[in-house]
């Protein structure tokens, strides 16, 4: 796996969410409004943000997608997703390894509440929850990783 930064990431968005309906009709803040509105939500997030896109690739294919945001003197991994295909033990400590080398350590981490599978990702990589927030969206939560 690699990683590479992108600035034309909506396509990407899509590509991966495409092969998620548990994302798309469970997990994602507009979850049940179609793929078209998730990624749409994601993409302006993302560009509010003003993230620096990193698309993953295993064997030239892509494999997901992480973000990173300075805000202030802090760096957050805002956004990330491995494709289904690619979520085996092995994998998923091979993309967490990427992330890691593009961060410095502590950083963190904002994810919707719902997202559950996304809070168990974090959690396992020893993300600590610090803060629970009501947003306009509904409920966000707070990780610090490398605590």
């Amino acid at each position: 796996m690699r990683a590479e930064v992108v600035k034309d990431y909506k396509p990407i968005l899509s590509q991966c969410f495409s092969t998620d309906d548990d994302l798309l009709n469970k997990w994602h803040i507009v979850a049940g409004k179609g793929q078209a509105a998730c990624v749409e939500k994601t993409f302006l997030d993302l560009q509010d943000a003003k993230v620096k896109f990193f698309k993953i690739l295993h064997d030239e294919s892509l494999a997901g997608y992480f973000c990173k945001e300075i805000f202030g003197d802090k760096q957050y991994l805002t956004g990330f997703f491995l494709m289904p295909e690619f979520r085996n033990e092995a994998m998923r400590l091979r993309f967490w390894a990427i992330i890691e080398m593009n961060f410095k350590l502590p950083f963190y981490c904002g994810l919707y509440e719902k997202n559950v599978p996304a809070n168990k990702f974090i959690q396992s990589q020893g993300g600590k929850l610090i803060k629970r927030v009501a947003i306009p969206d509904g409920k966000a939560v707070l990780y610090k990783v490398g605590v």
